[in-house]
C-alpha cells in the first residue's frame, strides 16, 4: 500500500467520519426543528366512538308504520399526551459515536508542540473529570476507579506516543488509540455495577459533549465577520473597492439580527420578527468559519506539523456540538438546549463585535486596497489580536452576567435531566420523578419535566397528584403536550368547565394551535356547543384530515346536514364518518368503505362494518359474515363482543336471512341483559315485518317487560292481533301509548270491525292460515289499497299454494295500485319467476331481489322459496333439513305438511307425528286430514 493510500485512507477516517455524523446530525436537527415538536414529548391521535341511532329500514305495514332501528358509530380523534419516550438505543449510539470522536481527537493531540499538548491535556483531563464514568461504580459507590482506568485507557497512550514514538504513522497512531480506546470503552462497560451501563454512560458523557460544544462555539465566535471578511477580500484582490462598506454593513446587520435573538432568548422584548432557528444560523457560521479556519491554516503557523490536526479538530467540533443540538432537541432536554443557544448567541455578538472593530481599527487603511490582507491578519500586529480575543471574552463575560448565568444553571439542570432520562428509560419512575421535578424547580423552562412527573403519578394511579403538578406548568410555564394532559384528565374526572378554561387559556400562549383546538371543539360539542365546535375546527390549518373528519362527526352526532361533501377529501376515518351522516340522512353512499383485509376486532374495524352494512345493498356477501364470525372469535371484551353481534346481524339482515337474525336477537337478549329490552324489540320489529304476529307479540311483551321505553302506537295493534289483547290494552294504559285511531271498542271491550282492522286480522292469520280461508279474507276488505297490500302479501308469503290463475289475479289486484310503468315492470318480472317456481339468474331491483336473496335457505317467512328450494335439493334429508329450520318460525301448514312427508319417509315417524300434533294447535282436524290426503 503507497503512501497515497494511507493518506486516503486518513483523510476518509480522521475527516470524512466527523463529516458524515455532522451531516447526520444536522439533518437529524433540523428535521426536528422544522417539525415543529418534541419526539420525546409525543402528540397522538386517539380515536374514541359516539353513536347515532340510524334507520336500517322503514317497516310498512299497512295500519301503520315504524322504523328498524341500528346505531351508527362516529369516530373522532383527538390528541393526546403520550409518556415522553427515552430513545435509549439512541442515546447508547450516540455515546459510542462520541466516544470514537474523542478517541480520533486525541489521535490529532498527539502532533501538538509541547506547550500546546500539555494544555490541550490538561483541558482533557478537566472534561474526562465532568464524564459521569465514576457513576458506573466501578469497584463500589464513591470509587474513582471509573476515572482511572478513563485516564490509563485513553490519555497514556497519547502521552505515550507524543513522547517516546513521535515518529509513528499517522494510520499506526489511529490505529493504536482506536484499539485502546474501544477497549477503554468496553472494559468500563463490562466492570460497570450499574442497571444498562452503556444507557448510562452514554447520557453522562453527553455532559462532556456539551463542554466540547461550548468551546468549539467560542472558537467560531468570530467566524461569520472573519468568513465573510475573508470572502471579500478574496473578491477584491486587485481590485481596489472599498469593502470596508460591504463589511460595515454585513456586521451591522449581522450583529442586529443576533441582538434579536438574544431579546428573543432573553424573553425581555417581543418584536413579532419571525427568526429562524438559532440552529441554522448555526450552520452558517460554521460553514463560514470553516472557510476562514482553512485560510488561516495556511497563512499562520499552527502549534501542529500536518494541516489535518487543524481540519480534523474542527470536524469533530463540529460533530460534537450536532450530535448534542440533536439530542438536546430530540430528548426535549430543553436545559441543554437553552445552554447550547445561549452560548452560541453570547459568544457570537460578544467575537463578532470586537473582531469587527479589530479589522477596521487596524487594517481599515489597507483592506480597501486589493492586497492580500488575508495573510497578515492573525499575525501583525500581534498585541491587538489577543486584546480582541481579551475583550470578547470581557463582553461574553457582560452578557453572561446580565443573564444572570443563566448558561451555569442550564448546564446543571440538563446533567440532572440526563440522570432522570437514565432513571426513566430503566424503569424506576419514583427517582426519575424527583430527578425531573428538582431540575424544574431550578429551570423552569423544561416541558418534559413535569409532563414526565405526570405521567409517572398517572402510572402510580394518582391523578390528583398528576392534576396539581400540571396545573403548576400552566401557571408558571405553559406547553402543549401539558395542557392537553391535563384538560383530559379533568374531562375523565367530570371536570368539563375546567378542562374547557385550560384548553381556552391555552389557546392564548399557543394561537391557532391545532392540537388545543381540535380538543376544544370536542369538548365544545360534548357540552353541547356544536357551533362553537365546528368554528374552531375551521380555524385548523394544520391536522386537516383530523379536522374534517371530526367536522362531519360532529354534523352527524348533532343532526345537522352538510351538502357537496365529496368523500374523496377524507382519510379512512372521515369516510366512516362521512357514511353514518349519509346513513343518517336516508342517502346512498356514493362510495364503500373496503373491509376485506379486515383481521383484528379494533374500534375502527367496527365502525368500518357497521356504518357501510347499514347502507341499503342488497346482499353482504357470505366471505364477510365468515370474517365477521372470525373477529367475533377473537373479541375478548364482552362489550365490544354485543357490538360485534349486532354488526353480525345487520349482515344478515342485509342478506335477508330472517332466521339467523331472530337467533342473534335472542341470543344478544339473553346474554347482556342490560340491553335486552332493545334486542327484544329489534326481533319483534324483524317478525313484524316478516308477518308474524303472533312471535312479534311475544318479542314486544318481552322488550316492555325489560325496560323498552320507546313503544310507539304503531307497536300496540302487533300486540293486539298477535293474540294477546289484553296485554296491549294494559300496556297502554301504563305506558301512557294511546290504541290508534281506527281501533275502536264497544262497552263490552270488544273491537269494531272496519277495512282496517279486517286487514290487520288478516295478517295475524297469514303463515297459519290456509291458502282459501285467507282468500276468502281477502274479499272482505273493501278498501282498494289494503286489499291491494294484502295481496302482495298473499303473493310474497302464500305462492306456493296457488296455481298461476289465482296468482294472476291477485297480482291485478296489485298492479293496479302500483304507479308508472317502471314499478308495475319490475312487479310483474318478479311474479313471473314466483308463477314459474324459479330463481332469478339476475339480481333483480330493489325489495325484489332481496326477496330472493335468501333462496329459501335462510327466511323462514318467504314459504314460496323455501318450497322452491326443497323442489331444487337433491335428498331427501336435504329437503328435511331445510323443512325443519323453517319450521322453527313458520307456522305454514303447507311447510309442515311436507315436514311430516319427509319425516316419514327418512324413518322418523315419532317426529313426523309430534309435527302433526303440534299442527292441530292451528288448523282444524278436518283440514288437517285434507292436506295430509292431498300431499302424501
Amino acid at each position: 500500500m503507497n503512501k497515497k493510500t494511507f493518506s486516503l485512507i486518513i483523510k476518509l477516517v480522521v475527516l470524512g467520519f466527523p463529516a458524515l455524523l455532522a451531516i447526520l446530525a444536522s439533518t437529524g436537527a433540523i428535521f426536528v426543528v422544522l417539525s415543529e415538536a418534541h419526539p420525546s414529548l409525543p402528540i397522538e391521535v386517539s380515536v374514541f366512538s359516539e353513536r347515532i341511532n340510524v334507520v336500517l329500514n322503514v317497516i310498512h305495514l299497512g295500519f301503520g308504520q315504524f322504523t328498524l332501528d341500528t346505531q351508527n358509530f362516529l369516530l373522532f380523534q383527538s390528541f393526546q399526551s403520550l409518556s415522553p419516550e427515552s430513545f435509549s438505543t439512541f442515546t447508547q449510539v450516540i455515546g459510542l459515536l462520541f466516544w470514537v470522536l474523542i478517541c480520533l481527537g486525541l489521535t490529532l493531540l498527539t502532533d501538538l508542540s509541547r506547550w500546546h499538548f500539555i494544555i490541550a491535556i490538561a483541558a482533557s483531563i478537566f472534561l474526562f473529570t465532568i464524564s459521569g464514568v465514576n457513576g458506573l461504580h466501578i469497584g463500589g459507590i464513591g470509587t474513582n476507579n471509573g476515572l482511572l482506568i478513563l485516564l490509563l485507557g485513553l490519555l497514556l497512550p497519547v502521552v505515550v506516543i507524543h513522547l517516546f514514538f513521535f515518529h509513528l504513522s499517522w494510520l499506526i497512531r489511529l490505529i493504536i488509540l482506536l484499539l485502546f480506546g474501544l477497549g477503554t470503552y468496553f472494559s468500563l462497560i463490562y466492570l460497570s455495577q450499574v442497571p444498562a451501563p452503556t444507557l448510562l454512560l452514554g447520557e453522562n458523557l453527553s455532559l462532556m459533549g456539551l463542554a466540547i460544544s461550548a468551546i468549539f462555539l467560542l472558537y467560531i465566535g468570530h467566524g461569520a465577520i472573519s468568513g465573510f471578511y475573508f470572502i471579500l477580500a478574496r473578491l477584491n484582490k486587485g481590485v481596489g473597492l472599498k469593502i470596508s462598506w460591504h463589511l460595515s454593513i454585513f456586521s451591522f446587520l449581522y450583529i442586529a439580527l443576533l441582538a434579536l435573538y438574544f431579546l428573543r432568548l432573553m424573553g425581555d422584548i417581543d418584536l413579532g420578527i419571525p427568526l429562524p432557528a438559532e440552529y441554522f444560523l448555526f450552520l452558517v457560521v460554521v460553514l463560514l468559519a470553516f472557510l476562514e479556519n482553512r485560510r488561516k491554516m495556511v497563512h499562520v503557523k499552527q502549534p501542529y506539523g500536518s494541516k489535518i490536526v487543524g481540519e480534523g479538530l474542527f470536524l469533530i467540533g463540529f460533530a460534537v456540538t450536532s450530535l448534542m443540538w440533536f439530542k438536546a432537541d430530540l430528548s426535549a432536554n430543553t436545559s441543554m438546549l437553552d445552554f447550547l443557544k445561549h452560548t452560541f448567541i453570547y459568544s457570537q455578538i460578544g467575537f463578532s463585535l470586537l473582531f469587527y472593530l479589530y479589522l477596521i481599527t487596524n487594517f481599515m487603511g489597507v483592506m480597501n486596497t486589493g492586497q492580500a490582507v488575508e495573510r497578515i491578519i492573525y499575525t501583525p500586529p500581534f498585541f491587538p489580536y489577543y486584546h480582541m480575543r481579551f475583550g470578547a471574552l470581557l463582553s461574553l463575560l457582560i452578557l453572561l452576567i446580565y443573564a444572570n448565568g443563566v448558561v451555569a444553571v442550564q448546564f446543571s439542570t440538563a446533567s440532572t435531566n440526563l440522570s432522570a432520562d437514565y432513571y426513566y428509560a430503566t424503569e424506576r419512575p419514583i427517582e426519575a420523578a424527583i430527578l425531573y421535578e428538582n431540575a424544574w424547580e431550578r429551570y423552569r423552562n423544561n416541558p418534559k419535566n413535569l409532563n414526565a412527573v405526570a405521567h409517572i403519578n398517572l402510572a402510580r394511579n394518582q391523578p390528583t397528584a398528576a392534576q396539581q403538578f400540571l396545573m403548576r406548568s400552566f401557571d408558571e410555564k405553559p406547553n402543549v403536550p401539558d395542557i392537553l394532559l391535563l384538560s383530559t384528565q379533568l374531562e375523565r374526572s367530570s371536570k368539563l368547565a375546567e378542562a374547557l378554561f385550560y384548553l381556552e387559556e391555552g389557546l392564548r400562549y399557543f394561537p391557532h394551535n391545532p392540537h388545543l383546538l381540535n380538543n376544544l371543539a370536542l369538548l365544545k360539542s360534548r357540552t353541547n356547543v356544536p357551533g362553537d365546535a365546528l368554528e374552531r375546527l375551521e380555524e385548523m390549518s394544520r391536522e386537516r384530515e383530523v379536522s374534517l373528519s371530526n367536522h362531519v362527526g360532529i354534523l352527524a352526532l348533532h343532526g345537522r346536514t352538510a351538502a357537496n361533501l365529496s368523500h374523496e377529501d377524507f382519510d379512512y376515518i372521515g369516510k366512516v364518518n362521512l357514511m353514518a351522516l349519509q346513513n343518517l340522512s336516508g342517502e346512498l353512499a356514493t362510495f364503500k368503505l373496503t373491509y376485506d383485509t379486515i383481521s383484528q376486532p379494533t374500534l375502527v374495524n367496527q365502525a368500518i362494518l357497521r356504518n357501510e352494512w347499514t347502507q341499503s345493498f342488497p346482499n353482504v356477501g357470505q366471505s364477510g359474515l365468515a370474517m365477521i364470525d372470525s373477529l367475533i372469535s377473537n373479541e375478548a371484551i364482552p362489550s365490544r363482543e354485543a357490538d360485534w353481534r349486532e354488526t353480525r346481524l345487520i349482515g344478515d339482515y342485509r342478506n335477508n336471512s330472517i332466521n339467523n337474525v331472530i337467533r342473534a336477537s335472542r341470543y344478544l337478549a339473553f346474554n347482556f341483559k342490560g340491553s335486552a329490552g332493545f334486542y327484544y324489540s329489534l326481533e319483534a320489529k324483524v317478525l313484524s315485518e316478516a308477518r308474524d304476529f303472533n312471535l312479534a307479540a311475544k318479542a314486544w311483551l318481552e322488550a316492555v317487560g325489560n325496560g323498552y321505553q320507546n313503544l310507539r302506537q304503531e307497536h300496540l295493534p302487533i300486540i293486539y292481533f298477535g293474540g294477546f289483547p289484553e296485554e296491549a290494552l294494559q300496556i297502554s294504559d301504563k305506558e301512557g301509548v294511546p290504541m290508534p285511531t281506527w281501533m275502536k271498542f264497544d262497552d263490552s271491550n270488544e273491537i269494531i270491525p272496519n277495512d282496517t282492522v279486517i286487514y290487520a286480522q288478516g295478517l295475524a292469520k297469514l303463515h297459519a292460515g290456509l291458502s282459501e280461508d285467507l282468500l276468502v279474507h281477502l274479499e272482505t276488505i273493501s278498501y282498494g289499497a289494503l286489499k291491494a297490500r294484502f295481496a302482495m302479501d298473499l303473493i310474497r308469503h302464500k305462492a306456493h299454494w296457488m296455481d298461476e290463475e289465482t296468482l294472476e289475479n291477485l297480482g291485478l289486484l296489485v298492479d293496479e295500485q302500483l304507479e308508472g310503468e317502471t314499478q308495475k315492470n319490475e312487479f310483474r318480472e318478479w311474479l313471473n319467476f314466483l308463477k314459474a317456481g324459479e330463481f332469478p339468474g339476475k339480481e333483480l331491483p330493489g325489495t325484489y331481489g332481496r326477496y330472493f336473496a335468501s333462496e329459501g335457505k335462510g327466511n323462514a317467512y318467504h314459504a314460496p322459496l323455501v318450497m322452491m328450494a326443497v323442489d331444487r335439493a337433491e335428498g331427501d334429508l336435504e329437503k328435511y333439513e331445510l323443512l325443519q329450520e323453517a319450521t322453527t318460525l313458520n307456522k305454514d301448514p303447507l311447510l309442515w305438511i311436507y315436514l311430516v312427508k319427509y319425516s316419514r319417509l327418512l324413518g322418523l315417524d315419532h317426529y313426523a307425528s309430534r309435527s302433526l300434533a303440534q299442527m292441530g294447535d292451528w288448523v282444524p282436524a278436518e283440514k288437517l286430514t285434507l292436506l295430509q290426503l292431498n300431499h302424501f
